[in-house]
């Protein structure tokens, strides 16, 4: 769908998507996650973790942990007040092949709307980040739309992280995250996501996507 390029010219990396659709994206994207919830074999009528999609702070890191990007996030979030939280879990023990460990690195409420952050330092790249931010937002689109049977609604009250008709969806980074990357193209690229989540949010969940500012922070 989307790969990148080596380069034009001598450092200039692009994105071999001339007519990438960021809806049909995100379509997939959700078709994959719902494959994946009702192809599950449990039989022993257990839900998905409750842990999952809950607000949390936690400013510790673990003595094996040396990912930069890791660091950055325990100290933001050590230094914040209660409207940020970090490491959100999202889909590890939903899906009967596991999958990797996939939490949301920071959230910041304001209001009514919950900004979700992918952060970025060190790793990957800028088509890469985009997709891990658009899986979070997928997966929290799946929750909301099967909160009951996935277990997220106590007492007839949706979990709080998920009740938001105001939900925010980026990759926070530094400006050397994107050097040697076309910026003409990453934008088209970042805005087509952009309306791709807003329209997929707008009529399947009658939510917003409140991503005015960009898709890139």
């Amino acid at each position: 769908m989307v790969r990148p390029l080596p380069t034009i010219g001598p450092t200039v990396k692009v994105l071999a998507a001339p007519h990438f659709d960021g809806r049909l994206a995100c379509e997939l994207v959700y078709a994959n996650l719902e494959r994946r919830w009702r192809a599950r074999t449990r039989t022993d009528g257990r839900r998905p973790s409750s842990e999952k999609w809950r607000w949390q702070r936690i400013p510790t890191l673990s003595e094996d942990n040396r990912s930069a990007e890791v660091s950055l996030e325990k100290l933001l979030i050590s230094t914040a007040d209660d409207t940020w939280a970090n490491a959100i879990p999202t889909a590890r023990g939903l899906f009967d092949d596991g999958g990797r460990k996939a939490n949301v690195d920071l959230a910041h409420r304001s209001g009514a709307t919950i900004a979700f952050v992918e952060l970025k330092w060190a790793s990957n790249h800028p088509a890469y980040a985009a997709f891990e931010i658009v899986g979070y937002a997928m997966a929290w689109a799946q929750a909301r739309f099967r909160a009951e049977e996935m277990g997220y609604v106590t007492d007839g009250t949706l979990r709080p992280v998920l009740a938001t008709n105001a939900a925010r969806w980026c990759v926070l980074a530094p400006a050397s995250f994107y050097a040697g990357w076309d910026a003409e193209q990453l934008a088209r690229f970042a805005a087509s996501l952009d309306q791709g989540m807003n329209s997929f949010f707008t009529e399947r969940l009658n939510s917003t996507c409140a991503n005015s500012q960009g898709l890139f922070c």
